[in-house]
């Protein structure tokens, strides 16, 4: 396969460091491959430090990772297989109250428009660096602020001439919270990002003023995931629930500055999934999550006209054992 663009940076995928990280829910109208996730290091207490609002440094703390692969049971004819691995790396932590963590992960979409029945057709990174504070008052809640740099580029589709290419980098924040009652985990995070960084570029090339949306007057997103687990009576065996509400701003002018002074539209992006969760009986196991999700996607970030679609898929993830 061929990557256009930046193929060195298939590369960056090798320094996957991952750290506990809590997968939760789809979250963003934009493909951020995390989006099935909510990623707080400090989910996971070090059982070394004793005293948890201690000063002490501990260096590469944690390490974790995710991975799945599905099949769209309803869609358009850009999206037959998916597939996604991701993992971070917790830097440094102090006692069990701060952190300091960098992630990677990618996204890969295959439509059915071969002999095999799976054609490459886009591929999505993502890279980012983020802290996260475990408020004093309330130790199950957390806040986290950090920046991710993300981009979208085709894979072996130049015959075609239809091509996009997507950078939209931002600055994030996040408020998370927990609650677990008996056997079930309820897991609600808030996010919102301000972009930095977007470029749309698209062949052919038209006027970005006459295809949009365009991640060209990108501006920011608000965003809300509820994620919930329960066990079941049989060992080993629980279920989840997810939900997710996106909405994304958007201007019709591109100058950083400028984009502020108007709000051409808003767009909504949302989804839910259920499934059944299989836990490892080993300490330090992992879990593995079968399901269904449906998600509605204003811009699938795929064609260079876009067009909105909904996307019901059945698939599996493989989860570090931390992860909420």
């Amino acid at each position: 396969m061929k990557f256009h663009h930046h193929r060195g940076r298939i590369l960056a995928f090798v320094f996957f460091i991952g750290s506990a990280i809590q997968p939760a829910t789809l979250l963003h109208a934009q493909r951020f491959t995390e989006r099935h996730h909510i990623l707080n290091p400090l989910s996971m207490r070090l059982t070394t430090v004793a005293d948890s609002n201690t000063t002490e440094l501990t260096w590469i703390p944690t390490f974790q990772g995710w991975g799945g692969f599905e099949g769209y049971l309803l869609s358009d004819d850009e999206h037959a297989w998916g597939s996604h691995l991701g993992a971070v790396a917790e830097i440094v932590r102090v006692g069990n109250t701060e952190s300091l963590a960098v992630m990677s992960a990618l996204e890969h979409v295959a439509n059915a428009q071969n002999d095999i029945s799976f054609n490459p057709r886009a591929v999505w990174w993502e890279e980012g660096l983020f802290y996260t504070q475990r408020l004093a008052s309330a130790p199950n809640t957390y806040w986290q602020l950090g920046y991710y740099h993300r981009c979208k580029h085709e894979v072996d589709n130049l015959e075609l001439n239809l091509e996009r290419v997507l950078i939209y980098g931002s600055l994030a924040g996040k408020y998370m919270t927990q609650a677990a009652v008996g056997q079930s985990l309820s897991t609600l995070a808030l996010r919102a990002d301000l972009f930095t960084i977007y470029r749309d570029y698209r062949t052919p090339r038209l006027p970005h003023t006459t295809v949009q949306p365009s991640y060209e007057n990108l501006i920011a997103t608000l965003g809300a995931n509820w994620h919930y687990r329960a066990a079941l009576p049989l060992k080993q065996l629980g279920w989840y629930a997810k939900a997710h509400l996106r909405l994304t701003a958007f201007s019709d002018r591109s100058g950083f500055v400028d984009r502020f002074s108007r709000l051409e539209r808003v767009t909504a992006n949302g989804g839910v999934s259920l499934g059944l969760s299989v836990e490892s009986p080993q300490a330090g196991g992992g879990r593995l999550e079968l399901g269904l999700r449906y998600e509605y996607l204003a811009d699938p970030e795929i064609r260079p006209f876009p067009a909105p679609q909904h996307l019901l898929t059945a698939g599996f993830t493989f989860l570090a054992p931390q992860i909420w």
